[in-house]
């Protein structure tokens, strides 16, 4: 653990975590980047690296809040400071995003209720103006659950209760959504990208902070090894379509969200890294929002100065996202995070 933390919530970091964080957000990017130039579709990828989110978020925040949530003050300035953690840089891209689609790009009720940051709990990827931001929504449904959880579940045998269940909810919400389906469209994503498909995720995360915080000891060996067998299901597991549904459904399910979490597990048990590279692997989890939101709009951005060629295009994309990231992080998140903290101590 790089700092340590205080029931009032100050900050707990853990750079293992952090790092993994930027790689999943990076494996994100390869995807969509991957696919709309129909150059790889690699859906296992943009599905469970988005999933590991959730169960990176459960741990960090169970983490950094579980002894700090006792009073009306304490729910204060937890609300406050997660809304200038997500808000100012999903504002950003929703103007940017307008800007370079134009005004239609509004589409009335759409920004309304990103902006609302609600829209979580009205058919997240129906209503979510960005590519990428339906699960924006669904992570503030679960930072509004938090509280409740830390308040009923006090111990890991509670914890492990829950989040089986949770993950057991979860699989049989995904099952009976997608069954017999071969692909998704609007209608089928929209009833498929709900908080019930990922609280389990998010609890596994949680009942994971709990055993942290009973058993911190990192090691560089098991955790190393833990993290290349999870690495396997996605490389070994096949399936028969293009656009494979089957990834997320049945022993396939199951058993690549086995791997999602322990790969989120190996990475916080991994021991951390020193000097040079621990600088970077910092910089490389702070830019993991930016980059997981931006990279759709930098692709935009590329496509509209006229770039047509696809390893042309998706250089000067993946370039534009780093750098619009890094100027965003410091000139948005930052300043925010910092006026949060100060107007919220």
């Amino acid at each position: 653990m790089s700092e340590a933390g205080s029931p009032a919530g100050n900050p707990i970091h853990i750079v293992t975590v952090d790092f993994a964080r930027g790689v999943l957000a990076l494996a994100v990017l390869a995807y969509h980047y991957l696919h709309l130039e129909d150059v790889a579709h690699i859906e296992r990828v943009a599905y469970y690296a988005v999933y590991a989110f959730f169960t990176v978020s459960g741990f960090a925040l169970f983490l950094r809040y579980r002894d700090g949530l006792d009073n009306a003050d304490d729910i204060r300035r937890y609300i406050a400071r997660r809304f200038f953690r997500i808000a100012p840089l999903f504002y950003f891209a929703l103007i940017l995003h307008v800007w370079l689609v134009g005004p239609e790009a509004a589409q009335g009720y759409k920004l309304i209720w990103s902006a609302s940051l609600l829209f979580g709990f009205a058919n997240p990827g129906a209503s979510s103006l960005l590519m990428g931001g339906w699960s924006i929504g669904i992570e503030m449904v679960f930072y509004l659950v938090l509280p409740f959880l830390i308040w009923t579940l006090r111990s890991v045998r509670a914890l492990l209760i829950a989040a089986v269940v949770a993950v057991i909810f979860s699989a049989a919400f995904v099952n009976f959504t997608l069954e017999g389906h071969q692909s998704f469209d609007a209608a089928l994503w929209s009833a498929y990208s709900q908080p019930a498909a990922f609280i389990g995720y998010f609890m596994a995360g949680a009942l994971l902070a709990a055993v942290f915080q009973r058993y911190p000891a990192k090691a560089l060996i098991w955790p190393a090894l833990v993290m290349l067998a999870s690495l396997a299901p996605f490389l070994l597991i096949h399936t028969e379509t293009e656009h494979p549904i089957e990834l997320l459904l049945g022993w396939r399910g199951l058993a690549l969200t086995a791997a999602t979490i322990a790969f989120v597990c190996a990475a916080v048990y991994l021991r951390e890294p020193t000097g040079y590279a621990r600088e970077a692997a910092k910089i490389v989890g702070a830019l993991s929002y930016p980059i997981y939101l931006l990279h759709p709009l930098a692709y935009l951005a590329v496509e509209k100065l006229g770039v047509v060629s696809t390893w042309p295009k998706l250089a000067a994309a993946t370039t534009m996202t780093v750098v619009l990231s890094l100027i965003v992080w410091r000139i948005v998140e930052l300043p925010a995070r910092e006026f949060g903290r100060r107007v919220f101590p």
